[in-house]
């Protein structure tokens, strides 16, 4: 959880959340705010919390990972997709 910290004050960590879930009920609570992805508006509907899109910000990477012992055909096919998503996006920057 993120909060408000000015001047040469040391970071101050108010909660650490062990699941989302735990993380947006903190920010409810009023111990901070939340740096989430966009799609958390969607999937949680929360009339306690706002959502607001942070569009100055740089680009965020993410990484796919699977057990190495368990390559299954519906996760090769999922990978396939995912690699398409990227050069999909990359081609239209």
């Amino acid at each position: 959880m993120f909060n408000d910290q000015r001047g040469d004050a040391p970071e101050v960590v108010d909660v650490e959340a062990a699941s989302f879930e735990s993380e947006l009920q903190a920010a409810a609570a009023g111990h901070g705010v939340s740096i989430t992805t966009e799609g958390a508006c969607r999937f949680y509907n929360r009339p306690d919390l706002v959502f607001v899109n942070i569009r100055d910000a740089p680009m965020s990477t993410i990484a796919l990972a699977w057990r190495a012992d368990s390559l299954s055909p519906p996760l090769r096919q999922f990978i396939a997709v995912a690699k398409e998503a990227i050069e999909q996006q990359s081609g239209s920057t």
